[in-house]
C-alpha cells in the first residue's frame, strides 16, 4: 500500500459515508509519468468506453505536488459516475465536481451531475487520468489494494464511537490479460470460491463481443480464496 493510497484512505474515511472494504484502491501516479514521459497518443473517449476493471474504485495520483482522488463507481449498464477531489502542495483541498459518464454502442456521453462546481476543464483532466489508467492495464502489471478490518478490541472500540477502524491492506497485482484456446474438456472440478475480474467475452456462434462483470465464482465449501488472481502478459496458448 503506497503512502498516496495511505493518505486517500483517511481522507475518503473521515465523512464515514463509505465502507472502504468494499472498494478497489488504485495508485495512478506511475502510469501518468510514464504517459507524460513517453508522449504516448490515448483516445481518452475510446479509452474510457470500455468496462472498469471493478464496480467501485478509488483511483488516486500525485501530480506536481498536488495530490488527487478520483472516485469511480459503475452500474451493471457500464455508466460511471465520477468525483474528484484534488488537494494542493499548501494542504488546500478542492471538490472539482462530480460527472456521469453514459457508454452505449462504444460511445461516451457525459453529464454533468453538478453545474456549479463542474468546469469543462475539471472533466477533461479526469477522463484523461481515467484514460491513461485504463490504456496501463493494457501493457503493464497494475498493482490494487483493499483494506479490511480485524476484529480487535481497539477497532470495536474505534466503531463504537462511530470513528473509522484501523485498515489493514492486502495487495493484488493484475496483469495484462491472457486469452486461452485450450479446451477443458467436458467437466472440471469445481475450484474453490473466488473473485473472478471482469473480462470481454467472444460468444462462438454470433462473433459478438460481449462484457463480462466481475462476480464471485466456486464452490465455498471446498473454501474460499481472498485473493484475486494474476493474468500474464497476452498470448495464444
Amino acid at each position: 500500500m503506497t503512502p498516496l493510497i495511505q493518505w486517500a484512505s483517511r481522507v475518503s474515511a473521515a465523512g464515514g459515508k463509505y465502507n472502504l472494504t468494499e472498494w478497489q484502491w488504485f495508485d495512478a501516479t506511475q502510469a501518468m509519468q510514464n504517459y507524460f514521459s513517453a508522449s504516448i497518443a490515448i483516445d481518452a473517449m475510446k479509452e474510457v468506453s470500455s468496462p472498469m476493471p471493478f464496480h467501485q474504485m478509488f483511483i488516486c495520483l500525485l501530480i506536481k505536488g498536488n495530490k488527487l482522488i478520483m472516485r469511480i463507481e459503475q452500474t451493471p449498464e457500464g455508466h460511471c459516475t465520477v468525483a474528484t477531489l484534488a488537494q494542493t502542495p499548501s494542504g488546500q483541498a478542492k471538490q472539482m465536481g462530480e460527472f456521469m459518464i453514459f457508454k452505449e454502442n462504444g460511445t461516451c456521453t457525459i453529464t454533468k451531475l453538478e453545474e456549479r462546481l463542474t468546469t469543462d476543464e475539471d472533466i477533461q483532466n479526469a477522463l484523461t487520468i481515467l484514460a491513461v489508467f485504463q490504456n496501463s492495464l493494457n501493457y503493464q502489471s497494475v498493482q490494487v489494494y483493499q483494506p479490511y478490518v480485524k476484529n480487535t478490541y481497539t477497532n470495536q472500540r474505534l466503531i463504537k464511537k462511530g470513528k473509522p477502524p484501523l485498515f489493514e491492506w492486502k495487495t493484488v497485482t493484475i496483469e495484462p490479460q491472457v486469452r486461452q484456446s485450450v479446451s477443458l474438456g467436458g467437466t472440471h472440478a469445481s475450484p474453490r470460491l473466488h473473485d473472478r475480474r471482469g473480462h470481454w467475452r467472444t460468444m462462438k456462434k454470433s462473433g459478438k463481443r460481449v462484457w463480462v462483470r466481475d462476480c464471485k465464482v466456486g464452490d465455498p465449501s471446498k473454501g474460499i480464496i481472498k485473493h484475486d488472481y494474476k493474468f500474464r502478459p497476452t498470448q495464444t496458448i
